[in-house]
């Protein structure tokens, strides 16, 4: 069995001990607390010996398993330092998959830190536009990205090329393979699978799998880096004419007003103008309360929210009517952070918007709960799900009409 290290004797280790302890042949545990170091721990199947991460250097091992959640990247980073082998590092037990909304992915790559970022995933869509006979310079640009990201020489370069039109040969018969993943770090920045995401960007995929590992990634890709690589003033044209036509929101936002404050509906849409790109308003009222209530089920069940905090809104907005506002409105740049509990997207320029007017409006809700004024989804996806859920149909664009 391959010998491991076990970095990490808290509470999330009593979850996965078992696991490891069946696969492994676990040598001793890692802690940084000195007051568990040099002594014995009796925890699963036998009596474990804690030691100092410092003494990685002087043991003998083949890896090193990460084993907490809250603490992960910094151990990672701390191995890193005392000289253990990324390959050496197995971040299996604490690492996350999920599925993720393509464009929800995309904008976190490209919009990372308020920069354009990740432009070398619109040279690899160039690419596949050239596979298919669609621009004429796509494999130029990819393999002089190539060359100079990697350092390739011709032929390498042509190999890598090769290796990509197999890729994109299999995409197109089979789609995304289900059994493989894109590797991100624990701000989904991708640090392994960008030709696939520019794939699943071209093919049109709704969802990619994505596992998140805990570490911080940094791979700039922006529009300085192609400056400094020497790259023609036409060609960087290239990349940014076919970057802003893939920035561009193919599909809208949603965002509900609740009845709290219906009779500032009109005042609350005018500032939110101001801050979002609004694009069409539905006004729906309901027969009765039962309907109204069912419909508010369903906006919060695309979300991670409590049932009992969703119950409790119900309760509140019982003194008001039952219109509701549905605005749909569109957001060149989401600026996304990782939500802590869902591992999924969430807009931060949205997380601004609902501040603003949930803090101008809530002094004039009486009685108030946090939030019956306004609900924005987080991100693409939920609104997605949200519009189908009611089948509203307003983001359906005037050509798919």
């Amino acid at each position: 069995m391959i010998k491991v290290l076990v970095f990490g004797t808290g509470y999330y280790l009593g979850e996965i001990l078992e696991q490891i302890e069946e696969k492994y042949d676990i040598i001793a545990f890692l802690d940084n607390q000195i007051k568990k170091q040099n002594s014995y721990m009796e925890k699963g199947r036998h009596r474990y010996w804690v030691m100092s991460p410092n003494e990685v250097k002087s043991i003998t091992f083949d890896k090193v398993i990460i084993a907490s959640i809250e603490y992960a990247s910094e151990m990672f980073t701390q191995l890193l330092q005392l000289g253990v082998k990324e390959h050496d590092i197995i971040v299996d037990f604490v690492s996350v998959t999920q599925n993720v909304y393509v464009n929800d992915f995309i904008k976190m790559q490209t919009n990372h830190f308020y920069e354009e970022n990740r432009l070398d995933i619109v040279v690899k869509y160039l690419a596949i536009e050239n596979y298919y006979g669609k621009n004429d310079y796509g494999y130029r640009l990819y393999q002089t990205m190539q060359m100079a990201r990697l350092k390739y020489n011709n032929i390498e370069a042509e190999n890598a090329l090769v290796r990509f039109q197999n890729l994109i040969r299999s995409f197109e018969a089979k789609g995304f393979d289900q059994d493989s993943y894109i590797i991100c770090d624990e701000q989904m920045k991708i640090m392994d699978g960008a030709h696939r995401t520019a794939c699943a960007l071209y093919f049109n995929l709704p969802f990619i799998q994505v596992k998140i590992v805990p570490r911080r990634f940094e791979c700039e890709f922006g529009k300085q880096w192609f400056w400094e690589n020497q790259f023609k003033v036409e060609d960087i044209d290239k990349i940014n004419e076919k970057y802003a036509e893939l920035a561009q929101d193919r599909e809208g936002m949603i965002a509900v007003l609740w009845p709290s404050v219906s009779k500032y509906f009109e005042e609350i849409t005018r500032e939110l103008s101001r801050l979002i790109d609004i694009e069409r308003i539905v006004d729906q009222s309901f027969s009765n309360r039962s309907e109204f209530e069912d419909t508010v089920w369903k906006i919060y069940s695309v979300d991670d929210i409590a049932d009992w905090k969703v119950q409790k809104k119900i309760e509140y907005m019982r003194k008001y009517g039952t219109q509701i506002r549905f605005i749909q409105f569109r957001l060149t740049k989401p600026y996304y952070r990782l939500k802590v509990n869902t591992h999924l997207p969430l807009s931060m320029k949205l997380e601004g918007v609902k501040k603003i007017i949930r803090q101008r409006f809530e002094g004039k809700v009486n009685p108030y709960f946090f939030d019956i004024i306004i609900h924005i989804a987080d991100n693409y996806s939920q609104s997605n799900q949200i519009n189908e859920r009611l089948n509203l149909n307003i983001f359906r664009t005037e050509e798919g009409k």
